[in-house]
């Protein structure tokens, strides 16, 4: 391959220092010999560099001594030393066909090289790309890509590039994402060949992987028609090369996974623990926005964390998700509940463990005549479960501490102090069976203890009744439908919310089926 050649030495420069002249021929640095600008760079921030350098055909080695970082002082006279891929695509729309004859020679080039993606900008369509290139952009953190799209049905892009390779270069986005690398991508349109039902198809097909939503509607509940809506969100996958997820909407709460995506109908009651005059949400879907840091190499990383900032809970968004109501005005009949709340775990998906603490900081404006409207509160707990595996049941417990400012102005708020403490713990055990169609889980207890005030009468200061025997049974047939699923539940005393001491039954039927998934792939 040619040697690129020095077209100038900065002033002052180490390179200058130590006796490299423009005109200078670039043999190889630190016995390397770069292909490109990129490995030329990385070589130059050393803080030795040995220079091969070939000068007027005599070849010298030149010793360069600098800081580490500090720029060799060089201009390069091209980007890539080796070869430019050019492009073996032949679509019928590309701007190269459309030049006028004459310009300058370098303008007719087509190049379909990664490289020059990432240093200029410049579209490849990947169908030059291999597995050692990825080796390569991932390894180097060559990022932003950019990537001619056009389709993702295969052989509606293979006829677009008029290339057989462009039915199965696509796969490279696929692991590009995967690995975290940002792509900026471009589908030109052609009627009649990739719009309407094939664009709509791309479109999915891309963001399939930079984004993720979820949507679930009760219809019937509680003899009530109509039923409200629990998750609402989208979710954007690639902050912090994909190990960072942003999530906008009806979210779940930072909190253990228990007090959210739990098989049982009887929720825990901690999550939602009263303490002064209001209940917290510790674990409920509320309006907001969080940061969900998952690490992909888990190995490496063995844990996650999740942050929050959520407002109220109304069934769809409106003023009062973040109302912050004047409880002196008129009509106001609830207050409004804002939180910082967070969660730390130890998690690995190749694990049967998980452990963490979780917490929240908030505000809540109290719908009644205070004279300090403001109620602050904050929560901290612990908790820690394993998955059931190796004939081995799975087991939760947790314990958490709740602390509130303002008790309420019921008729002994003057003989009490003004802030007030609960604490709860809990515990359960589940297995799965039959190829984990089937769900067994059994609660033993749950006891919460505090402080409560009553609005009329007098403050209260006692332990709540502790829950107890609640039995599960979820179930499922995948080979009548994998999505529907049927739950049976046995609750005895508070957790069933039924007359204390008597037992109450629960039936439940739920539906959850993905709408599509396209694919960026051929499945052979």
């Amino acid at each position: 391959m040619p040697l690129p050649q020095v077209v100038a030495v900065a002033e002052h420069s180490p390179a200058e220092r130590c006796g490299v002249w423009p005109g200078d021929e670039l043999r190889s640095m630190n016995g390397q010999v770069p292909r490109d600008v990129i490995e030329y760079q990385l070589l130059a921030d050393e803080p030795i560099v040995e220079l091969e350098v070939v000068r007027g055909g005599v070849e010298l080695e030149v010793t360069v001594v600098k800081q580490a970082g500090e720029p060799l002082g060089l201009e390069i006279s091209a980007a890539i030393f080796d070869r430019v891929r050019t492009c073996d695509n032949h679509c019928e729309f590309c701007f190269i066909y459309q030049l006028p004859k004459g310009m300058r020679r370098n303008l007719y080039l087509k190049d379909d090289d990664y490289r020059l993606s990432f240093l200029y900008g410049n579209f490849t369509t990947l169908t030059r790309f291999t597995e050692v290139d990825l080796e390569r952009v991932v390894d180097q953190g060559l990022s932003p890509l950019y990537v001619s799209i056009h389709a993702t049905d295969p052989d509606v892009r293979s006829a677009m590039l008029r290339n057989p390779r462009g039915a199965m270069s696509l796969r490279w986005l696929r692991c590009l994402l995967d690995n975290g690398v940002e792509v900026h991508g471009q589908v030109v349109v052609c009627p009649g060949v990739n719009d309407a039902a094939v664009l709509h198809g791309t479109l999915a097909g891309v963001l399939d992987s930079s984004l993720s939503y979820r949507l679930e509607q009760t219809l019937y509940s509680n003899n009530i028609g109509g039923g409200s809506t629990w998750h609402f969100w989208v979710s954007y996958n690639h902050l912090f090369h994909g190990d960072g997820h942003i999530v906008v909407g009806k979210l779940d709460a930072p909190a253990p996974p228990a007090f959210s995506y739990w098989q049982d109908m009887s929720a825990f009651s901690s999550s939602s623990i009263s303490v002064g005059q209001h209940g917290y949400n510790l674990g409920g879907e509320r309006w907001g926005v969080g940061l969900n840091y998952v690490p992909t190499n888990y190995q490496k990383q063995p844990y996650k964390a999740q942050f929050a900032y959520v407002g109220n809970s109304p069934s769809l968004y409106n003023d009062s998700a973040f109302s912050s109501s004047n409880p002196y005005g008129p009509g106001v009949s609830t207050g409004s509940d804002k939180a910082f709340q967070y969660k730390a775990a130890w998690a690995r998906p190749d694990r049967p463990i998980e452990a963490g603490v979780y917490g929240a900081v908030g505000t809540y404006i109290l719908a009644t005549g205070y004279v300090a409207p403001i109620d602050n509160y904050n929560a901290v707990g612990v908790y820690a479960q394993r998955d059931p595996v190796k004939s081995l049941p799975g087991v939760l417990a947790f314990y958490q501490q709740t602390s509130d400012s303002n008790i309420g102005p019921g008729k002994a708020s003057n003989a009490l102090t003004q802030s007030a403490m609960s604490r709860a713990f809990g515990g359960e055990f589940d297995e799965s069976l039959f190829g984990g169609n089937v769900m067994l889980a059994v609660r033993p207890v749950e006891y919460l203890s505090g402080l409560q005030a009553s609005k009329t009468g007098l403050d209260t200061v006692g332990t709540a009744h502790p829950h107890y025997g609640v039995f599960d049974i979820v179930a499922r047939d995948p080979k009548f439908s994998p999505y529907l699923y049927l739950t049976i539940e046995s609750a005895v005393a508070a957790a069933s919310n039924a007359t204390y001491d008597q037992p109450a039954w629960r039936v439940g039927v739920k539906w959850a089926v993905p709408l599509f998934r396209p694919h960026l792939e051929p499945d052979n």
